[in-house]
């Protein structure tokens, strides 16, 4: 039996632009996932949500405030 309620985490895979959310999330339902919400813009960016074929919730997001430097390292601007 699939869950299907929210499982009380979530995680995140932090995009590094806008336009790759909905493509992230579309490789996940080639792959077997389930769209939770669509990528849909926000006042932080854009994110969307799927679920996996096991019922894992994942988070797909962009925004200005959470980037990587050159070495792929996270850095948050509160500037934003």
């Amino acid at each position: 039996m699939k869950n299907t309620g929210f499982s009380g985490i979530a995680l995140i895979h932090l995009a590094q632009s806008a336009d790759e959310v909905p493509r992230i999330l579309a490789k996940a339902v080639e792959a077997g996932g389930v769209i939770v919400k669509p990528a849909t813009r926000t006042h932080w960016g854009i994110a969307g949500y799927f679920k996996d074929p096991d019922g894992h919730l994942f988070e797909v997001d962009f925004e200005t405030t959470w980037v990587f430097n050159e070495t792929h390292h996270l850095v948050v601007d509160e500037l934003n």
